[in-house]
């Protein structure tokens, strides 16, 4: 694999959690190649997971983004696709080597296929996206780099915002003492910190 392929672990941009490092089955074995001295590739600064059920051409613009937009951070790019049936699972065989495709004969749905992707992910932050998602240039450095200077912050999830530039309303509020939400915007992208208090 050249060093340019090995930069485009695609990535995805809905949720993105900081987890322990390992990850799961895969992540095991991964830690155990490293350790025996079977595999030196760096592990992912982020790994994108993201489900997928019959939206194969969402789905590509949605990987050729985050490709176009990883912008020097290592990525894993995880697609489950859920029995789609429509291409989607040989679209991603045939046109995106480097993302790693698990491929479920039927939906087991979202939730599980998520748990899926997690099990495999290897890298210490995990996004989860939506196939729908296009990324765009310096979302993925911003998104990162907010998680690095907000090591409290459980989970940050990007605001969306809709082609043509209105904000889709996918934050809540609440008036629990326990929670604040705070919002940035970064990169044309608005994010959302949760902290408890």
């Amino acid at each position: 694999m050249g060093e340019e392929e090995a930069n485009i672990h695609v990535f995805s941009a809905t949720t993105l959690r900081r987890t322990p490092a390992g990850g799961g089955e895969l992540g095991n074995i991964w830690a155990r190649a490293i350790s025996q001295g079977l595999a030196t590739v760096t592990p992912p600064d982020i790994s994108v997971c993201i489900v997928n059920w019959r939206t194969r051409e969402a789905l590509r613009r949605c990987l050729d983004s985050l490709a176009a937009h990883a912008a020097g951070l290592q990525l894993q790019v995880i697609v489950v696709d859920n029995g789609s049936g429509d291409g989607s699972a040989e679209m991603v065989t045939n046109n995106y080597p480097q993302v790693e495709l698990i491929a479920n004969e039927e939906n087991v749905g979202y939730a599980a296929a998520n748990n899926q992707a997690l099990r495999g992910s290897r890298a210490p932050y995990r996004l989860l996206l939506n196939p729908d998602i296009i990324i765009k240039p310096g979302a993925l450095s911003a998104l990162l780099k907010f998680a690095h200077q907000h090591p409290h912050a459980g989970a940050i999830a990007p605001r969306l915002i809709y082609p043509d530039g209105r904000l889709q309303y996918n934050c809540l509020t609440s008036s629990s003492r326990d929670l604040r939400i705070y919002n940035w915007r970064i990169h044309g992208l608005y994010w959302t910190l949760s902290l408890r208090i």
